[in-house]
């Protein structure tokens, strides 16, 4: 004896505002979905998630407009200090001329325990671009290199090198 049972499974399913019923026959031979709500509509969430969207954009580009003066001034002073670094640097470069007899105010508190005079903290402060290439010298290096010309630089508030 064959019993053909018959039955219909009704599915009713809603996402994001659609609904749609979802028809199952007893032999899956076919399938059947309706969609029941109505073309084109968006549920609630959906508009005011698109509206709170619109809200942050027009935030940002007001923020964003408001800014642009501001960073436009900023990066004018940056570029202004990097070029006044810049011309100070190559100043320097071209004022000093290296030579360890200029250092020769320094030598007394060099070789011996006594404070640097003025002319001494002047001329380290001079030379100050060249002390490298004075401690690569190796008849210089004993020298530049003393713990009594470390004292003499502290005192004079110039940083020794490090090379």
């Amino acid at each position: 004896m064959t019993s053909v049972m018959a039955f219909r499974l009704n599915y009713h399913e809603e996402c994001h505002g659609a609904k749609a019923n979802i028809n199952y026959p007893s032999d899956y031979s076919s399938l059947t979905i309706t969609n029941t709500a109505a073309p084109n509509t968006q549920s609630q969430t959906q508009r005011e998630e698109e509206s709170e969207r619109e809200e942050r954009t027009k935030e940002v580009s007001y923020i964003a407009n408001k800014m642009k003066p501001a960073a436009s001034v900023v990066w004018l002073c940056l570029v202004v200090a990097a070029a006044l670094a810049a011309a100070v640097l190559v100043k320097e470069a071209e004022a000093v001329t290296c030579s360890p007899l200029e250092l020769s105010p320094c030598l007394g508190a060099i070789t011996s325990s006594s404070p640097p005079s003025g002319q001494c903290c002047s001329k380290l402060r001079e030379q100050r671009p060249c002390l490298c290439g004075y401690l690569r010298n190796p008849s210089l290096r004993s020298y530049v290199n003393s713990p009594n010309a470390r004292r003499v630089a502290v005192t004079c508030g110039v940083p020794f090198p490090q090379c």
